[in-house]
């Protein structure tokens, strides 16, 4: 997993990203990194959306450009419990995910490991496990 030392990227690096994965360089895409990259935890499609709209890039442009970064693996696009669609740039690794029950706060839980012990000796394997989200209070909301 690689842990994000600035909150910026420089625009080689979006290029060799985009370029790595097929992509054209172009505004929009370079927006939607820049904004992920700025972000220490997943943001919601409407949050990039807020983001970039006083840059000029409408919803639709947005949403085809999540689109293709998740086709592309550029970012992963996670399931959060709340119907909306949340992405994180995909160089971060996998990791779990706290989500706060009353205030909706997501964390990225990067310095926990977690380890799925059957109770029973002969337990239903599971198979690989992409994503785990843990939900209770968070520390302001207790």
């Amino acid at each position: 997993m690689t842990k994000r030392k600035s909150a910026a990227i420089s625009l080689p690096e979006v290029r060799n990203r985009l370029r790595e994965a097929g992509l054209r360089c172009t505004p929009a895409r370079v927006a939607a990194i820049n904004c992920l990259f700025a972000s220490p935890t997943p943001l919601s499609s409407g949050e990039i959306v807020e983001a970039l709209e006083p840059a000029g890039f409408d919803k639709s442009t947005v949403y085809r450009t999540l689109s293709e970064f998740t086709e592309c693996k550029i970012v992963f696009r996670l399931d959060l419990g709340d119907s909306m669609r949340h992405y994180e740039l995909s160089d971060v690794g996998t990791h779990a995910h706290f989500k706060c029950r009353q205030c909706g706060e997501i964390q990225c839980l990067d310095d926990f490991s977690f380890e799925i012990s059957p109770r029973k000796h002969k337990a239903v394997r599971l198979g690989s496990v992409n994503e785990v989200l843990l939900r209770g209070l968070c520390e302001a909301c207790e």
